[in-house]
Formats: C-alpha cells, structure tokens, sequence
C-alpha cells in the first residue's frame, strides 16, 4: 500500500497516519502459545501519538503481560509506558499513547514499533513505517 501525504493543521484534533508498508514483522497469524502484536492504526496529536494495537498473550493463571510503542524519526523520539496486557488468550485491542521525549518530528518518514510481553518474557514485536507531512513543509 502507497501511503497518502496528510497535512496537519494546528487545530487538528488528530492526524491519522497511513502505513508505508502494511505488513507486519510477524506476516502470519500465529497459532501457538507465542505472544502475537499487530499495529492497526497510528493517530498523530499535537505533542504524542496514540497507537491501536492488536496482540494475544497466554499465560497458565491469566497473569498480566506488558504492551510497549515507540515512535522514531531523526531525532525525535516518542515512547509509551508500559501498560498491562491481558494475557488470557484472547485477541485484545488497545490504544497506547507514546508521549515525546526528546527531538522534534519534521515532514517525513518515521518508524512506528509495538511489543508485547508475557509473564515469562516471551514477546512479539510489529514495525510500520508511517509517512507524516506538516502543513507548509515539504
């Protein structure tokens, strides 16, 4: 899939991203107890970014995994907390802020990642690349 360019207006409540390539690090659906994570959607606010995440984990007493992102370009950094995943067996999905924690983001190209974590530190990741283009910039 090509991705569009997208403006970004101040006033903007949030910018939806359009991912480069949609094909996850983990092209197949998984059918064991491995963890699995998908990135489904990646929306760009004023100083961080929400990002919707699919992922499965397993554990025997339905113990709490770990769900993490980032987000990259140049210098610019953005990442989450580690927020808890239910790690039940079920597909579950969850918006996950990665607020700046240093570096400014330009017009470009930037690289989107998500883990997912069980209890024993068993873990999948996704990588996306998402193109993010600001009004008046090239």
């Amino acid at each position: 899939m090509i991705g569009k360019k997208i403006a970004l207006f101040a006033a903007a409540a949030a910018l939806p991203l359009t991912a480069l390539a949609a094909t996850p690090a983990s092209a197949t659906e998984h059918h064991s107890s491995d963890p699995s994570i998908y990135i489904q959607q990646v929306s760009y606010y004023h100083d961080y970014f929400n990002v919707k995440v699919k992922y499965r984990c397993y554990s025997e007493d339905d113990d709490y995994g770990k769900v993490y992102v980032t987000v990259k370009q140049h210098d610019a950094y953005y990442e989450s907390d580690y927020e808890n995943a239910y790690c039940n067996g079920d597909w579950h999905y969850e918006w996950v802020q990665a607020d700046n924690e240093h570096g400014e983001l330009e017009s470009g190209y930037l690289r989107v990642s998500a883990e997912v974590k069980d209890y024993d530190d068993n873990y999948d990741h996704d990588r996306q690349t998402y193109k993010i283009r600001f009004n008046g910039h090239h």
